[in-house]
């Protein structure tokens, strides 16, 4: 799918950790910080989920790269809860 020109949440948006997410992240090698850096500094592209007219699980289900302050390249799925709320529920890197 092409990126969008604009991600659905705002530039500053609530990102929301739970000890699930955190820890399945973490089974990839990949900080909350990490994610957060990349979200909260910009440098990312984003694009809807190829399954999301298939299930409603994936509706507001979005695919993220971007890489960190320190260089490390990152692909990141991320559920979009209106109308500021994203969850990570994974990360790892981007090969």
């Amino acid at each position: 799918m092409t990126p969008l020109p604009k991600p659905p949440w705002p530039d500053e948006p609530h990102i929301v950790f739970d000890d699930t997410n955190a820890e399945h992240c973490a089974r990839h090698g990949v900080a909350p910080w990490e994610i957060e850096d990349i979200i909260l500094n910009g440098g990312y592209s984003v694009r809807p989920h190829k399954k999301r007219r298939l299930s409603r699980k994936f509706r507001n289900r979005y695919l993220v790269n971007g890489r960190t302050m320190g260089g490390r390249s990152l692909f990141i799925v991320i559920d979009y809860i209106p109308p500021d709320g994203i969850r990570p529920v994974t990360a790892f890197d981007a090969r």
